[in-house]
């Protein structure tokens, strides 16, 4: 009897095992990060070769990002986001034109390209380690790979005025631009700071809201063709978001 009294004694004792918990996060920031490439075209104009080669830099952006994660196992979980970057940038253009009387004496000239949209779209899948430092205080570390999704604008044919005779001279007064959209397989690695301080509240839906910010770094790179000319396109960079947190 007293055996099984100490037996039932420790049943008694063990806690519940922790349920399982899923958060879920929208989130809105910045990219600070920059990426540069560029590509030469080139065109045929009073039966020569000309060309004109494109730099594009592409600057900071908004990012919005939204997901799910869920604790399986102790403190371990998995996860899945989708977030979305967005930049409007430019395009520093130098052109070489053909002169119309004498072969082998180009013309030189400079523009600039303006709105060029450049957006990317990712699915991160991830796993997760979660730690709880305190009880309303939740830190996620996480990493896996992204399915990356790119569209960028790139200027196709420019435009020049002939400056008048002996047109030694050309003026950049114009261009045209094409979208091209690749995908990818890149990578991801998050932090992701998790606040809940009403989780004393009486209230059930205030006790499971919160607030966080999420550091998050991805990375990829895609072809595109300029020209017919593959050109490696670096994609991703940090990602500081924050947003509200839920879990349930």
């Amino acid at each position: 009897m007293c055996l099984l009294g100490l037996l039932g004694r420790d049943v008694a004792a063990e806690p519940d095992p922790k349920p399982d918990t899923i958060n879920a996060r929208v989130n809105f920031g910045w990219r600070p990060t920059s990426r540069n490439f560029g590509g030469t075209n080139a065109f045929q104009v009073w039966e020569e070769q000309g060309s004109f080669h494109s730099d594009y830099e592409i600057s900071g952006g908004g990012v919005t990002d939204a997901g799910l994660e869920m604790s399986f196992w102790k403190s371990l979980g998995v996860g899945l986001d989708i977030s979305s970057y967005k930049s409007v940038n430019s395009a520093k253009i130098a052109s070489r034109i053909p002169h119309p009387f004498f072969f082998d004496l180009p013309r030189s000239s400079n523009g600039t390209a303006l709105g060029l949209t450049r957006q990317e779209l990712g699915m991160h899948l991830h796993a997760s380690w979660t730690l709880q430092p305190i009880n309303w205080l939740e830190l996620s570390l996480s990493g896996g790979p992204s399915l990356i999704n790119a569209r960028q604008d790139l200027v196709s044919t420019v435009e020049h005025t002939e400056t008048g005779f002996p047109f030694d001279s050309v003026q950049f007064s114009g261009y045209s631009t094409t979208t091209q959209s690749e995908t990818t397989l890149g990578w991801n690695t998050a932090v992701d700071v998790r606040a809940f301080v009403l989780q004393s509240m009486s209230n059930r839906f205030l006790q499971r809201l919160g607030v966080g910010l999420l550091l998050r770094y991805m990375r990829g790179s895609v072809s595109l063709a300029i020209a017919n000319t593959p050109v490696e396109v670096d994609l991703g960079g940090l990602q500081v978001t924050s947003g509200i947190r839920f879990r349930f």
